[in-house]
């Protein structure tokens, strides 16, 4: 990919893919340090999405829990806040409808091909009208699973999004 030849929105994500590293460092000892990362990504990263959804699929313990959630419409902490303020914007995550509703979803493994059925599963289980899945493998032989809703037309940022799965694969998961 040349820079030159990608979308000022996609510019913006490569920028907020960039930093997160340092960020997840920031809150790596926090139990809802996913949340802070989805969070950004959402927000500084500019995905033009109303919710986005984070998995982790163990398949030794046949498991596949949900982790954290963002609902664009629910955000009731400020942006400039959340990375001083962690109590703040933790209660906030924590009243959150749709992040309760993600950190919900307990289901039997989906196993390394299961994606597609597992992207009905949470349009049936979550307010999702046509998600989309990106997933890898990620520490301890887990699979994480990014799901973003109605990201069509935007296939100029999957390359991207994936990248993003691999590094919340990176936060601590409680």
């Amino acid at each position: 990919m040349e820079l030159k030849n990608i979308s000022p929105e996609e510019y913006q994500l490569l920028i907020c893919l960039s930093k997160l590293p340092g960020k997840i460092m920031a809150v790596h000892g926090l139990p809802n340090a996913t949340e802070f990362i989805l969070y950004a990504l959402c927000k500084e990263g500019g995905l033009p999405v109303q919710r986005v959804a984070y998995f982790v699929d163990n398949p030794d313990f046949d498991w596949c829990k949900g982790v954290a959630g963002f609902a664009s419409d629910e955000q009731e902490c400020p942006d400039d806040t959340m990375w001083y303020d962690a109590d703040q914007f933790t209660q906030a995550m924590l009243k959150a409808p749709f992040n309760q509703k993600v950190r919900g979803v307990s289901s039997p493994s989906i196993g390394p091909s299961g994606v597609e059925t597992f992207r009905e599963q949470i349009k049936r289980e979550l307010p999702f009208r046509d998600p989309v899945c990106f997933s890898c493998g990620i520490k301890n032989d887990n699979i994480g699973i990014l799901a973003i809703d109605e990201l069509s037309g935007r296939e100029d940022m999957h390359e991207s999004l994936r990248d993003a799965v691999c590094l919340l694969g990176m936060c601590p998961v409680f």
